[in-house]
């Protein structure tokens, strides 16, 4: 899967694999601007295979004719967290201390210091959130950093790999970039889930008390 950049390519790679995708069969192209600078052949695509321990840019692939065929999809319910389990797990103070939520928006939108990109929409954060800017995993030309930079930034977040994590962001797209920079850095995919309807659900339907506006 391709886009100019990784901004949309992680949130496609989520559905597919909550769809019942294996995710063995599943490769994002790492920077875009990358592949066009590097290759005179539009039909040869360098692919980032989404490894759980390592990164690998050393596959090269030709695509071939499709044929028809039946596809089954079937919904995996583990990789995705609804407004009622989240809001389940703020009144019960378990985030933080059982689950990690992972927050993709900017430092600021997370605090409450910006406003929302939507009118009308409060900016803060969920209790017990911590914020990973999804924008800190990426290179300027919105590539991925290596698994090791990738392990160093998310390191400096004392995230437990024990414990199950939700990532969010405005609108559940970005949650999934930050999703992939945890896999690439080794943590495992089945411990990983989104909340699909992400802040700007939750700004909406939270309770006051459940959207924090100071840093956390």
């Amino acid at each position: 899967m391709t886009s100019r950049g990784s901004f949309s390519v992680c949130r496609a790679a989520w559905m597919f694999e909550v769809f019942g995708h294996d995710p063995e069969k599943l490769f994002i192209l790492n920077s875009y601007p990358s592949y066009k600078q590097s290759f005179s052949d539009p039909n040869l695509v360098m692919v980032v295979h989404e490894m759980r321990n390592r990164l690998r840019t050393d596959i090269v692939f030709k695509p071939s004719p499709h044929k028809a065929t039946k596809y089954t999809a079937s919904f995996d319910a583990s990789k995705v967290v609804s407004y009622e389990q989240l809001l389940d797990l703020a009144e019960q103070g378990r985030i933080g201390k059982d689950y990690t939520l992972i927050d993709a928006r900017s430092n600021d939108r997370f605090t409450g210091a910006a406003a929302e990109p939507r009118p009308g929409l409060s900016s803060g954060h969920v209790p017990g959130a911590i914020n990973i800017p999804f924008e800190e995993l990426l290179t300027p030309t919105k590539s991925f950093l290596s698994s090791v930079t990738l392990g160093h930034v998310i390191a400096k977040r004392s995230i437990d790999p024990s414990k199950p994590i939700i990532v969010m962001c405005g609108t559940g797209v970005t949650a999934c970039v930050v999703r992939t920079g945890l896999i690439l850095a080794g943590f495992s995919p089945e411990n990983i889930a989104v909340y699909d309807g992400s802040w700007t659900e939750w700004a909406q339907r939270a309770p006051k008390d459940l959207i924090v506006k100071t840093k956390n």
